[in-house]
């Protein structure tokens, strides 16, 4: 005679259900054992939807994070930045390009000669993703105290969220 397995699952509008298999369960820090009794054919199917379910749940929170906003409003406040940077190709002005600059490396634009800040600032691997960029474009100097970057910042933080949409995908905003 198999052994009777235990499951304990609990779903409720705080969250997500958890399940596990066994005599004991960590269900949002608490403790539970001997729920209720599993029958050992559908013990393998369990196994496999809380594997499923956890999988679904990281693959989400490793997914990059998106800002939310307008691109087209984010193209026409961008045209404080065209001064100096370009959007749609791979060409360096007084600043470096900007083409695909959401999680691309700090400092890492070929032919560009940056500042020995914004060096110093990538050297550990730094990314431009959305919050860093986010936070930058705020007040640049906040971030990286020596960036040889005149821009004073974005004051408001609509037009930050619509920048940094249009720069994930300019072509959204024609």
């Amino acid at each position: 005679m198999n052994p009777v397995r235990h499951i304990a699952c609990r779903a409720d509008n705080e969250g997500i259900a958890v399940a596990t298999t066994g005599k004991m369960a960590l269900i949002r820090g608490r403790f539970l054992w001997n729920m209720s009794p599993l029958r050992p054919e559908m013990e393998r199917f369990m196994q496999f939807r809380v594997l499923a379910a956890a999988t679904a749940l990281l693959s989400v929170m490793a997914m990059p994070a998106f800002a939310e906003g307008d691109p087209v409003k984010g193209a026409k406040v961008f045209k404080k930045c065209k001064a100096c940077h370009v959007v749609e190709e791979e060409k360096n002005r007084v600043g470096p390009h900007l083409v695909g600059i959401i999680d691309r490396p700090v400092a890492s634009v070929d032919g560009f000669k940056y500042s020995k800040a914004m060096i110093e600032f990538g050297a550990d691997g730094k990314v431009w993703d959305v919050e860093t960029l986010t936070i930058y474009l705020k007040k640049p100097k906040d971030l990286i105290k020596k960036t040889s970057m005149a821009f004073a910042g974005l004051k408001k933080d609509a037009d930050i969220e619509n920048v940094v949409v249009y720069l994930q995908d300019p072509s959204a905003a024609e």
